[in-house]
């Protein structure tokens, strides 16, 4: 008895849980599959932080926010992910992907970037969820959030992790919940 239970301390002490994708993710991917497509999993440089802060400060500025004043109005937003023009209406989505198309244009390697869903532990509403970009950079996990210009590491942050594009596989189409921040 006494050598099963060390077994079973002496394993991980966690593992990612796979997860149904969010809601919008799937049709999200059949309309821009190249957000979705195979990617190597890398690293972006330190060097690329400049461009992180220049395009998660530009987009966050340039996209007026959605009012979405009812829980079906939130609810349905969801549905339909977008890359959005500045001065086009958004929400936490279209700030997130808008975030990713334009880093990998300035040259951000793709398989460096992905989009989480978070529960945002300061929003009355608790069903209420929030859409996030993340990158990895030499020395952790970054997140480029519509309500920040901060750009915090991952486990700096107070988000409920609910959903990520698995930052340890190269198929982004399929999600985990992570126990912590992401890695």
């Amino acid at each position: 008895m006494l050598l099963a239970c060390a077994a079973l301390l002496s394993g991980p002490a966690y593992a990612d849980m796979q997860v149904a994708a969010p809601d919008g993710a799937d049709k999200f991917c059949i309309l821009s599959p190249s957000f979705c497509d195979e990617r190597t999993i890398v690293s972006a440089p330190l060097s690329d932080m400049s461009a992180l802060k220049r395009i998660n400060a530009t987009v966050n500025v340039s996209i007026l926010p959605e009012a979405l004043d009812t829980a079906l109005e939130r609810r349905s937003e969801t549905q339909d992910w977008r890359v959005v023009l500045p001065d086009m209406l958004g929400a936490c989505v279209e700030y997130a992907t808008t975030k990713e198309w334009l880093l990998a244009w300035e040259g951000v390697p793709e398989g460096a970037m992905r989009l989480a869903q978070v529960h945002n532990p300061r929003d009355p509403d608790p069903t209420m969820m929030h859409m996030v970009l993340l990158v990895r950079i030499d020395g952790g996990v970054v997140v480029l959030d519509n309500l920040t210009p901060v750009i915090w590491p991952a486990d700096r942050t107070d988000y409920v992790w609910l959903a990520v594009q698995d930052l340890s596989d190269v198929n982004p189409r399929q999600w985990v919940k992570p126990v912590g921040a992401p890695q």
